[in-house]
C-alpha cells in the first residue's frame, strides 16, 4: 500500500515543507530510548500528513529521522557513525557527539526555562535519541565554527553550499526563507543571515 510519505522529495522535508508533524503523537514514544534511527519509523503509523507538501511552511524533527535513514541506506552506515566519520572527524569537531543522557557532567551546559518570568534549571534529563537527527547531538560554539568555516573553505563545493542557503518555494510562489536545514534571515543592513532551522 502506497504511503502518504511516498512521492515526499527530500528537499520538501529538509525545507520542512512536506507537511510532517514536527513530533511524535504520543509523549511514551519521546521518553523510549532508541538504538538506530530506523526505529524511530513507528512513528509515522501513528500520524499523518497536516498539509500538502509545498503548501505551507511547518518545522518537523521528524521530517529529520527519515532524512538520517536516507544517509544510513546511502552510505551503509548508522547514522551517527556516518556524522562522526565523515563530518566530525575530518572537521576535528572532537566536542560533538550523539547526547547520551547518561553521560552528562559538570562540564556541560545546564538547560533552562522560563516560568512565570523566572529562570529555573531544568532537573529532568531527557533522552534526545528519538530525534538524533534533528536535536539529538551536543557540541560546543568552537565546534560549530569549525563547520561553518568549512563551509566557506571546500569542505562542501560552492553548488552544495549554495543550494543548501537557497530558500524553498511554496506552490504560492511564496519563498519561505528555508533552505536545506537552515534559514535565510537579513540582519538590520539587509545582508544575509543564517541560523540552523533545527529545533
Amino acid at each position: 500500500m502506497k504511503t502518504p510519505y511516498a512521492d515526499l522529495t527530500t528537499r520538501q522535508i529538509a525545507g520542512h515543507t512536506a507537511g510532517i508533524p514536527h513530533r511524535p503523537a504520543s509523549q511514551k514514544a519521546r521518553n523510549k530510548h532508541y538504538t538506530n534511527v530506523k526505529q524511530t519509523l513507528s512513528f509515522f503509523d501513528e500520524i499523518s500528513l497536516l498539509s500538502q507538501p509545498d503548501s505551507t511552511y511547518q518545522y518537523s524533527t521528524l521530517g529529520y529521522n527519515l532524512l538520517a535513514i536516507l544517509i544510513e541506506e546511502i552510505s551503509g552506515k548508522p547514522y551517527a557513525d556516518f556524522m562522526r566519520e565523515d563530518i566530525f572527524i575530518p572537521l576535528h569537531m572532537q566536542q560533538t557527539s550523539p547526547d547520551d543522557p547518561t553521560g552528562f557532567s559538570e562540564q556541560d551546559a545546564q538547560m533552562y526555562y522560563l516560568n512565570k518570568g523566572k529562570l529555573k534549571q531544568e532537573k529532568k534529563i531527557q533522552d534526545g535519541s528519538y530525534k538524533l537527527a534533528g536535536a539529538g547531538f551536543r557540541s560546543t560554539s568552537e565546534d560549530l565554527v569549525r563547520m561553518m568555516r568549512a563551509y566557506a573553505n571546500g569542505f562542501l563545493s560552492e553548488a552544495v553550499v549554495q543550494e543548501m542557503f537557497r530558500s524553498h518555494r511554496l506552490r504560492t510562489g511564496e519563498e519561505t526563507q528555508v533552505g536545506i536545514g537552515w534559514r535565510i534571515n537579513r540582519d538590520i543592513s539587509g545582508n544575509p543571515t543564517i541560523e540552523h532551522a533545527g529545533s
